[in-house]
């Protein structure tokens, strides 16, 4: 990452990649809400920073799309919603443990009988 955008002299001197953070949580500050404070979070907004080689109009119109796409499906209520029994009977799936960055490691259990 290549430093001095910001002029010498300044109270902090900031990377490409932190001008580029600071930039789209501007741009897409209108969707946090008191609910939702994901787009506030610098991992995640560099996430979708990466996704598009750092562009950050790319990146906003990619996390909006995104954002929408989320709001129509009603993707946030899922996690309350019951599973089709038949589904948790073919496909159970378990939290076998933690990997290093904090994440659940998942395993299916059938998945070797039904994909073999």
């Amino acid at each position: 990452m290549s430093k001095n955008i910001i002029p010498k002299g300044s109270e902090k001197e900031m990377t490409k990649t932190e001008v580029a953070i600071k930039e789209l949580r501007e741009a897409v500050k209108d969707l946090v809400t008191d609910d939702n404070k994901e787009y506030e979070d610098e991992y995640n907004l560099l996430r979708w920073l990466r996704a598009q080689n750092m562009n950050v109009k790319k990146a906003e119109k990619m996390l909006r799309t995104a954002h929408y796409w989320k709001l129509e499906n009603n993707v946030a209520e899922l996690v309350y919603e019951d599973l089709p029994l038949d589904m948790i009977e073919q496909f159970p799936v378990f939290v076998d443990g933690i990997a290093n960055d904090g994440t659940p490691g998942n395993f299916l259990n059938r998945c070797y009988e039904i994909c073999t």
